[in-house]
């Protein structure tokens, strides 16, 4: 697989982190679905970014000789729709990714990525602003998001 942006791979493995501790401790997702659901999907969201993206050593203090430095990273693709991210990776990536989801484990809807990608496209815009909409219910699939997000961390994982 392509080689990820380990910054933000790091950063997509965190919020994935959080959901994969509430599955582990058997919490009641109902009691912050929209959070839930918001954090997997910006984690898929992240894990695409990771792929178009740089980093770059900045110096941010200089005295006398010696000086500090950290590492900025930029994504290169914007936005928060799944599958117009998708698309904007280098089609190679994409024939790549879409032909390990084919028969993977974590394909728990035994579809194409882009057709999953496009149901779950919203799903970080309307579980983050779920107050716009007077706390009814956004009807994203908590399982497809866990099991997308954890096929992205898995076949993108720089350590493999």
């Amino acid at each position: 697989m392509s080689k990820v942006n380990e910054h933000v791979y790091r950063s997509a493995r965190e919020f994935l982190a959080l959901c994969e501790r509430a599955e582990k401790q058997a919490v009641e997702i109902t009691d912050f679905h929209y959070a839930y659901n918001a954090n997997l999907a910006f984690s898929i969201e992240l894990f695409l970014k990771s792929m178009n993206a740089k980093s770059q050593s900045k110096v941010i203090l200089e005295v006398g000789s010696s000086s500090l430095s950290n590492d900025f990273t930029n994504c290169l693709i914007k936005g928060h729709n799944l599958s117009q991210l998708f698309e904007k990776l280098n089609f190679k990536i994409q024939e790549e990714l879409s032909v390990s989801f084919t028969g993977h484990r974590c394909n728990v809807s035994c579809r194409a990525l882009k057709n999953v990608l496009v149901e779950l496209d919203l799903a970080f815009i309307e579980n983050r602003y779920s107050f716009e909409k007077a706390g009814l219910y956004v009807g994203h699939n908590p399982e497809l998001l866990l099991w997308t997000a954890r096929f992205f961390e898995e076949i993108l994982n720089p350590n493999n």
